[in-house]
Formats: structure tokens, sequence, C-alpha cells
């Protein structure tokens, strides 16, 4: 059972785009900030990648400032899922991004947050509307990046 301490929130959204290019577009770390408004940076911390352990920093737009986040990759299944996590002022986070394939065309993915804390009343206090505006953002931006490759691609 979730207490005050711990915080979940989920997003998604339907891409008119197959799995495959979904997948490649997002696996590409350091193009993030190519499709991504609110990524302003992200690049590994040595040669893992996307295997367990992996290490990698981005940093994010909020509002006004720039927050850069180091994680470190929990999970990775090919087509599937890809979850990353993090330590910072004492809330560990676990972020899941997961793609569902729902026909050969479209593709459901689904941007999943994790918060928890041994004494921080995460629930009471976290600006939930920011961060659930943040993931809508990022699945938008995917949405509208993967779609016009996908018109593009056609043409």
């Amino acid at each position: 059972m979730l207490s005050v301490k711990d915080l979940t929130l989920e997003e998604s959204i339907y891409i008119n785009s197959p799995i495959s290019r979904i997948w490649t577009i997002f696996t590409q770390l350091e193009s993030w900030p190519t499709w991504n408004s609110i990524c302003t940076d992200s690049h590994w911390l040595g040669e893992q990648e996307w295997k367990d352990q992996g290490r990698f920093i981005f940093n994010l737009e909020m509002g006004s400032f720039k927050i850069p986040f180091t994680v470190k990759v929990a999970e990775y299944s090919y087509h599937q899922k890809i979850a990353w996590e993090s330590n910072k002022i004492s809330i560990t986070g676990r972020r899941e991004f997961i793609f569902e394939k729902v026909d050969s065309s479209t593709t459901l993915v689904t941007d999943k947050k994790l918060f928890s804390s041994s004494f921080l009343p995460i629930k009471l206090f976290y600006p939930t509307w920011v961060i659930k505006n943040m993931s809508k953002q990022w699945l938008d931006n995917l949405k509208s990046y993967a779609e016009n490759q996908e018109a593009h691609y056609c043409n």
C-alpha cells in the first residue's frame, strides 16, 4: 500500500507510427533535444548505453530552470520497456517508458513515474501538476516528431 511518502504518476499517448520507429527515435539518447522541447541536453556517461546500470545525464527545463538528472538504467526490454532510476534530495525516482504495439502502424507509449522517500511526505508537497504537464509534453513531442517522420517517410 502506498503512503504519503510514495507517489505514482502516469501518462499515455497513442502514436500513429510503428513501434520500431518509435523505439529507434527514443533509444537515440543524444537526439532527445532535437525532438523534445523540455530536454536541453542528454548524453551517456561511459559506454554502457542501454545496458543494465548504464548511466546518463539529461537536463530538463522546468519553467525558467534547467534541472540536471544523472540516472542509471534499471531495465531495458527491446521494443517493450526502458526504465531508469535516480536519487535527489532524499527522493528515489524511477521512470518507465512502456511501448505497446497496438497494430502495425500504431504504438501506445506510457510514461510512468514512481517516487518514494523514507521520510518526506511526497504526496503532500511534490508539484504533481508540473510533473504531469512535463510528461504530457514529452509524450506530445515524441508523437509529433514520430508522426511527422512517418508522413515524411511515406511521401
